[in-house]
């Protein structure tokens, strides 16, 4: 059977099988703050080699102290494709990371594809955040 299994950055299956496998064997989760240039590049980073990834946001103290138990960082970007995790973004190291993960040296998303909206890294109640200030999460 040619497929990879369905990934929950593909559930409908439109992902050519390059993409299908790489990101079944290894996910790509960005973990980001607000206010901070090197997520930017990050992100426009992952878009042009057309990585697909769920992107989680650190802005909150609970967020910071999961991405340390995570991650073992408290600065981002972090990349984790798997278990391997790449802190802070350099474009030469990531391009070897998802290199080696599988991933496509050009994008092959299919027309229309679009990344899901980041999400907080701990779940919210109702009601204000106790968010961090930009550089805490750097």
């Amino acid at each position: 059977d040619s497929r990879a299994p369905v990934s929950v950055l593909d559930p409908a299956g439109a992902l050519p099988f390059e993409l299908r496998r790489a990101t079944a064997q290894h996910p790509a989760v960005l973990y980001t703050s607000d206010e901070c240039a090197a997520c930017d590049n990050a992100r426009v980073f992952l878009r042009q080699r057309g990585v697909p990834y769920v992107a989680r946001t650190v802005d909150a103290p609970d967020d910071l102290d999961v991405l340390r138990r995570l991650t073992g960082s408290d600065k981002v970007p972090v990349l984790t494709l798997g278990r391997d995790r790449m802190v802070v973004f350099n474009g030469a190291d990531w391009t070897q990371s998802l290199d080696a993960a599988g991933y496509p040296t050009e994008s092959k998303l299919p027309p229309g594809y679009r990344t899901e909206a980041p999400e907080p890294l701990v779940a919210r109640a109702s009601g204000p955040a106790n968010r961090i200030g930009p550089a805490t999460a750097r």
